[in-house]
């Protein structure tokens, strides 16, 4: 979140790339707001100020910059609800996305070397909803026209 006026940053948070993926598979399309159901600007056709500007686009820029403000609210909210769900409806604390991917013969084949390297690459649930939580927290606090939500893609 930043404060638009100075561009200061007001809070931050990060969401694991891997967790998005994982939100792509569970959510069915048409019921995933990330991609296009959150109004959005993009910085790249628009010149701020951006706190009082209607959103002419929709959902997140995976590579590129996204700017949300309070007419994003609604919809930041109900996503970012969406994926506490997801989240919490994981089946364990750890996540293994890598050894997930895989059926039970390619698990069984794994060499130790590459069982190894498979559970360097997981997600943890209680940090990936303490993130959102601090997510649902910018949200709230972006019906205020002075911030703006800022987002960099990868």
């Amino acid at each position: 979140m930043v404060k638009e006026k100075n561009w200061y940053i007001v809070r931050s948070s990060v969401i694991h790339e891997d967790f998005i993926d994982y939100i792509n598979e569970q959510v069915s399309i048409e019921n995933n707001l990330f991609f296009d159901g959150v109004p959005s600007i993009n910085p790249s056709f628009k010149k701020g100020p951006y706190s009082e500007s209607i959103p002419s686009e929709k959902g997140f820029n995976l590579y590129s910059e996204t700017i949300f403000n309070r007419h994003s609210v609604q919809e930041l909210k109900e996503m970012f609800s969406q994926w506490k769900g997801v989240a919490l409806a994981l089946p364990a604390d750890l996540y293994y996305y890598d050894l997930e991917s895989m059926d039970e013969k390619t698990r069984n084949s794994l060499t130790e070397e590459e069982l190894k390297w498979s559970t360097d690459y997981y997600f943890d649930k209680k940090e990936i909803i303490k993130s959102i939580n601090i997510c649902l927290n910018i949200v709230d606090k972006l019906k205020d026209p002075q911030y703006i939500l800022y987002h960099k893609g990868i």
